[in-house]
């Protein structure tokens, strides 16, 4: 055989991701790399091409107001380039410092450019690329040295040199630049440089050295994606070394040299993760570094950092590339942007300062959504399980939308754990308890967007070829760890059926309301809206126990929420009633966004949504809009029911079903029209079946004997 031949394997997907990625990146790497032929690897020709490495799949990025080349001196006299993106508005702008990735030896001004033009864009801020230096010309952990070092000579000089605001720094990375972001939080804070977020993207943070195969790592992400397309375990593996290549060889010198590094080499060995800067983490499901990005997400939760963390599903390590062809990397971009342009407003907290995202070229929402009822993404996935010691097997469940776990025990006072157990052991887990009065609960805040603006989750199975016209047609579930099935006819459950699952984006309860009258409503629906529905008191209270827990993670049900509360109260506090109307508009614009891509990671949050804007027209009695958000619940409830049996239901969904009949009955008492649900026989056994249960939760949603109150459902009916 030839030298040229040697290396004439082509690289087509490994059999064992079959089923793990989506089908719109199959095709995209199928007809740009699985044909081309395997090189060795040259460092030097990686180099002068790796800006175009994933060029096959970036879109054209925006145009901003202006772009140059600059440099940061350095103490040493050295200096580094950097690459400044300017918005089109006048200055000072806030500032966003973007480390490029590339393994510590790769990458370079030109990386990461259409992402900065977004961010520069999209965010309204100045954007400065920093171009660090490289291993192994320089030793690590010089890129990070260099890159605190930039960060230090913006926040002291960039006024005069750069014409930013040093009041309002944000910093970001990809992969390594995710890695090197995290590390200069942690020197940002020690060095009193106050950060107004800290994002990053598929983030390296372990020492994987640490570990001769994928198989002796702790995380199961490591396993699972040993052979994924453009970052395996192989490659993980020669980068590390690229990395450490400048370190002593001899074991002793080389051990000595490592620990001289410290944590800067293993964040999970950072002395201090309390005081650090709100950080955003965004994980990709085919990526071997995913579950170590979302355990130091986790870790930051439990020491009190405000955490966004979400997973996108069906894509591999640099999928924030592929923004031409891929809906999670304009996702990606796009929430990343909004994150940074909600972190630098001086009042990203207020309910009135929403930045909706740009509705998704490639699935208009049609005329008949847009007046429909509301929906919001995923509450409920696999739970997650604890995160071991190394000696220990990691094991995080992958979610439908990617957001991040904390576990919700089921019944009437749930707790949030903030350190869930593993599967394989009872639970031993420090919690925050919901087992008391909801309003004396601090109140912390939630990302902005997530709190206002609903991003647009979408399926990654339905985004090409033929879909229903709306969501009520179908919900195609899919489980992300395990081949992927063609069959739509069951909805994936944990098996761990005491329990069920909630998003997180901070470690607190419920997220921070800097609107007084929007503290008001959100302490008016604890203490009295939800006590007049279940005439119980906070701690047993199904309306208390199972919706505030989601709405302090997803911004449509608190909107949902807090106009349910203006309904009530307009009477008694008239000035109330437009800041109803708000939140009731905001509700249903972010349903006409989410309706066409509802799927079984946010099935039941939609069908929350749609009872309780049934309950808010319902109970206004002056409109008949009540009626389009019930027959929304209806449909999404008849896939619920058909796709999940009665005995597999966990206590959230049949508090779903049962608040879908109960307002089935009160609009049936109230306007003496027919019942919406139970029209045809198996419909109506099937709900019988599911709500037969006799516990105590049934007079809990219905304030009185549900018997009696069907009871006038029924000679309303006749009647």
């Amino acid at each position: 055989m030839s030298s040229d031949e040697k290396h004439e394997a082509l690289q087509p997907l490994h059999p064992s991701m079959a089923g793990k990625l989506d089908p719109a990146f199959e095709k995209l790497y199928n007809d740009n790399v699985a044909t081309k032929p395997l090189k060795p690897i040259d460092l030097g020709a990686l180099r002068g091409n790796y800006s175009l490495l994933y060029s096959y799949g970036t879109a054209a990025a925006p145009e901003v107001g202006r772009i140059y080349d600059d440099v940061i001196p350095l103490a040493d006299g050295s200096q580094l380039e950097v690459r400044v993106y300017e918005p089109e508005s006048p200055g000072p702008w806030p500032v966003h410092v973007d480390f490029h990735g590339g393994g510590w030896g790769l990458g370079d001004l030109d990386t990461e450019s259409h992402i900065c033009k977004h961010y520069c864009k999209k965010g309204g801020v100045a954007v400065i690329d920093v171009a660090y230096r490289l291993v192994p010309e320089f030793a690590y952990p010089t890129g990070v040295t260099d890159s605190f070092a930039a960060l230090e000579y913006v926040h002291k000089q960039g006024a005069a040199k750069f014409n930013i605001r040093p009041d309002s720094i944000s910093v970001g990375g990809v992969s390594a630049g995710g890695f090197i972001a995290l590390a200069v939080a942690h020197l940002a804070r020690d060095a009193g440089i106050p950060l107004r977020l800290v994002a990053a993207g598929t983030p390296v943070v372990d020492d994987i050295s640490q570990y001769a195969t994928a198989a002796d790592s702790p995380w199961p992400s490591m396993q699972e994606n040993e052979f994924a397309p453009t970052l395996n375990w192989a490659r993980l593996a020669w980068f590390d070394k690229l990395k450490l290549s400048t370190l002593p060889t001899e074991p002793e010198a080389h051990k000595a040299a490592k620990e001289r590094i410290g944590w800067q080499n293993n964040l999970f060995k950072a002395p201090n993760f309390k005081g650090l800067a709100r950080t955003l983490i965004y994980t990709a499901s085919a990526d071997p570094l995913r579950d170590e990005g979302e355990k130091y997400a986790q870790l930051l939760v439990e020491n009190g950092v405000e955490v966004t963390q979400r997973r996108f599903p069906g894509v591999p390590h640099p999928f924030m590339h592929m923004d031409e062809a891929l809906w999670q990397g304009r996702e990606f971009i796009d929430n990343t942007a909004r994150e940074i342009r909600m972190a630098h407003s001086d009042s990203r907290l207020c309910l009135d300062c929403a930045w909706p995202p740009e509705r998704p070229k490639d699935k208009p929402v049609g005329a008949t959504v847009a007046v429909g009822a509301a929906a919001s993404m995923a509450a409920e996935a696999a739970a997650p399980r604890d995160m071991p010691t190394k000696e220990e097997s990691i094991a995080v469940d992958g979610i439908a939308d990617g957001t991040t776990e904390l576990i919700i025990r089921g019944g009437n006072s749930p707790a949030l754990s903030s350190s869930s157990s593993s599967s394989s052991s009872s639970a031993s887990a420090s919690h925050y308890s919901l087992d008391h009065h909801f309003g004396s609960l601090p109140l912390a805040s939630s990302s902005t967007n997530d709190l206002i603006e609903l991003p647009t989750d979408r399926s990654a199975w339905d985004q090409h070829g033929s879909s229903p016209v709306g969501w009520h047609e179908s919900i195609t579930p899919i489980s992300y760890d395990s081949p992927r099935s063609d069959s739509h006819d069951s909805l994936t459950v944990s098996p761990m059926t005491s329990m069920s699952s909630l998003s997180i984006y901070n470690p607190q309860l419920l997220p921070q309301l800097t609107s007084s009258h929007d503290r008001a409503l959100l302490n008016h629906y604890i203490t009295i809206v939800s006590s007049l529905l279940s005439r119980r008191m906070s701690t047993s209270n199904p309306y208390n126990g199972y919706l505030l827990p989601i709405a302090r993670s997803n911004g449509l049900v608190m909107h949902c929420i807090l106009a349910l509360s203006a309904n009530h109260w307009r009477k008694l506090q008239p000035q109330l009633a437009d800041r109803g109307i708000y939140h009731q508009s905001k509700a249903t614009q972010s349903l006409a966004r989410l309706l066409p891509h509802v799927d079984r990671s946010n099935a039941d949050i939609a069908l929350v949504s749609s009872l309780l804007l049934c309950m808010t027209e319902l109970f206004d009695g002056t409109s008949e809009g009540w009626r389009l958000h019930l027959k929304g619940a209806k449909r999404l409830l008849t896939a619920l029911m058909n796709q999940q049996q009665g005995d597999r239901m966990n206590g959230h969904n049949k508090f779903l079903v049962r608040l879908a009949r109960f307002l089935d009955s009160a609009a049936t008492t109230s306007t003496c029209k027919p019942p919406l649900m139970g029209e045809d026989e198996r419909e109506a056994a099937t709900l019988d079946r599911l709500t037969a249960s006799p516990d105590d939760e049934d007079s809990a949603i219905y304030g009185i004997p549900k018997e009696l109150f069907h009871l006038v459902d029924v000679v309303n009916s006749l009647a």
